[in-house]
């Protein structure tokens, strides 16, 4: 969430929610970007929640802002 932020429009104009449960068969992760001009970015993915997820679903999610936004540098968060 915090990457979204920091890549996007910042901390203070961000908003997100971290939902846990241990009820969950699926993992989801979910962006909804509104853009100033009026327009609408959503993405969900879910996956089967087996053992701890894998790095994959927030890389794809991630991929998705950068190429959305045109950004040109590539971003690697470690």
């Amino acid at each position: 969430m915090i990457t979204c932020a920091l890549a996007t429009v910042g901390l203070d104009r961000c908003r997100a929610r971290l939902v846990a449960s241990p009820t969950l068969r699926v993992a989801v992760a979910e962006v909804v970007a509104r853009g100033k001009d009026g327009s609408l970015l959503t993405m969900r993915k879910e996956q089967p929640a087996t053992g701890v997820s894998g790095t994959e679903m927030f890389e794809s999610q991630f991929a998705s802002i950068v190429r959305a936004a045109q950004l040109r540098e590539p971003y690697v968060f470690v």
